[in-house]
């Protein structure tokens, strides 16, 4: 084993008993040092690998739009229409975070300007390259699906793209948060959810030649649930 796969193992090794250490005692109040113990190395050597805790908590939210990248990677493997797609791309991430709730705070603070300033250029910029990569999958798709509808819709190519990435990103970052704060009781993610029934009237909002119906929806939703589980499984 090289130098670098040696460091690249390590550096593995680190973020797996984060995440496990930030689970449990949150994203403000854990430890380095306490995560330098559960990896089995010195604190120095911790530093050496992320320069601060803002630097590893960057790092997490890495770890953590790569793991939607496969997501979204499967879900285009999946027997699912375009619509169908744009539709699990947003459930995944719902249902991800649903498992996983430490990740909607990660997310939502990385985009905080103090964090990215003490943490290195190459975090932020690795986290911004990613997540550039996780929302081309998505705008691939809604290319992929403007050109097989009417000329209507594909005059409009650039307005419906951005509206739809808008929309569908904001509708799955701020649903758990705003449970979170506990202004609505928490959902099962099914076809009466609020969620799911806006990511569909979002979708349908446009001429397409079919709309989205309720029984995709479902099939979608059921699809998801297993993928989801059956990665974070593994």
């Amino acid at each position: 084993m090289t130098k670098q796969e040696k460091l690249e193992q390590r550096e593995k090794l680190i973020l797996h008993n984060a995440r496990i250490i930030v689970k449990k005692d949150g994203i403000f109040d854990f430890k380095m040092s306490v995560i330098a113990k559960a990896a089995k190395i010195s604190i120095g050597t911790l530093y050496i690998h992320f320069q601060s805790k803002e630097d590893l908590v960057i790092a997490l939210a890495c770890d953590a739009i790569e793991e939607v990248s496969r997501f979204f990677t499967a879900i285009n493997d999946l027997n699912f229409s375009n619509k169908e797609k744009l539709l699990a791309y947003t459930f995944a991430s719902y249902a991800r975070r649903e498992k996983e709730n430490y990740v909607s705070e990660i997310e939502q603070i990385v985009t905080n300007v103090s964090i990215r300033n003490r943490a290195s250029k190459y975090r932020s910029l690795l986290y911004d390259n990613l997540l550039n990569q996780t929302t081309k999958i998505v705008e691939e798709t809604i290319i992929n699906l403007i050109k097989e509808e009417n000329e209507k819709i594909r005059e409009n190519e650039d307005l419906i793209k951005k509206n739809l990435l808008f929309g569908l990103w904001s509708l799955s970052l701020g649903s758990l948060s705003i449970l979170q704060l506990h202004i609505f009781e928490y959902e099962e993610l099914n076809i009466q959810n609020t969620f799911v029934q806006n990511c569909i009237s979002l979708i349908n909002t446009y001429e397409w030649n079919n709309k989205l119906n309720e029984l995709q929806a479902i099939i979608v939703i059921e699809k998801t649930k297993i993928l989801i589980q059956k990665e974070i499984n593994c």
